[in-house]
């Protein structure tokens, strides 16, 4: 690739970008149940989800410690398989 360039992006509107060490997703936010116009990313500190939220520019943790009836989710590598035919 010969022209590549950095897009800023103010908002993501009704989605939200999940980030991890080897993969990042965009998701629809109103479909998967999570904040819209955010990114997601585990803090390798604390090995603790976050979220920033574009709008406000501020970094918060998605579930705490304090009685949270909700787990922390645990990001999941994909699995590839190579599956042969022997005979």
């Amino acid at each position: 690739m010969d022209d590549l360039s950095w897009l800023k992006l103010d908002k993501f509107g009704n989605r939200t970008l999940f980030a991890g060490t080897n993969y990042c997703m965009f998701v629809n936010a109103s479909q998967l149940g999570c904040r819209s116009n955010c990114v997601y990313f585990i803090e390798r500190a604390t090995n603790t989800w976050r979220f920033y939220e574009m709008g406000s520019d501020t970094i918060s943790p998605c579930f705490d410690d304090y009685g949270s009836q909700t787990i922390s989710p645990v990001w999941e590598e994909p699995i590839v398989e190579n599956k042969f035919l022997v005979r």
